[in-house]
């Protein structure tokens, strides 16, 4: 078995006792700039950008909050900071700012913010990634307007025409 304080002897060329004496001494200055370094340290958020990760990150902070609650950061009940963008300036704004004041019930249905479910029949793109992939999501070039590599009218295009 490996002896870190004979080790450490040697490589200071110091006796194994004298060692031990300087461990003894400096070990709890050590352990009181641990701590208090702990206590100045802070609990930041980062949440990305992209919309389609949010119903994900909303997901994640809704299970944080239930689970550690007021335990998280401490006894602080909060993170120091959060940084957002995108997509997730809203997680980050629902968790902090939630209307009616209640987080988890606000982050849950961030998962159903979207096209409403009756467009969604009528024009099923997969633009709920996470929630419903679409018959036609593989196809949103033609829907578009591109048409099939830019030969075929989209299929806009040509509702567009029959309507004027």
């Amino acid at each position: 078995m490996i002896n870190p304080i004979r080790q450490l002897a040697v490589k200071m060329g110091k006796s194994e006792e004298e060692v031990r004496e300087m461990v003894a001494e400096e070990a709890p200055k050590l352990a009181t700039r641990m701590y208090e370094q702990m206590k100045q340290e802070r609990l930041v958020l980062t949440l990305s950008g992209g919309a389609p990760h949010s119903p994900l990150m909303a997901g994640a902070l809704c299970a944080l909050h239930e689970k550690i609650g007021n335990q998280l950061n401490g006894g602080k009940g909060h993170f120091d900071a959060i940084y957002a963008s995108g997509g997730g300036a809203l997680v980050g704004l629902l968790l902090v700012a939630p209307k009616g004041g209640d987080a988890p019930t606000a982050l849950r249905k961030l998962v159903k913010m979207g096209i409403a479910d009756p467009i969604y029949r009528m024009f099923p793109l997969a633009y709920k990634t996470f929630v419903k992939q679409g018959p036609l999501g593989h196809r949103h070039p033609q829907v578009l307007g591109r048409g099939i590599r830019g030969q075929a009218p989209g299929i806009l295009q040509r509702l567009w025409r029959r309507q004027s």
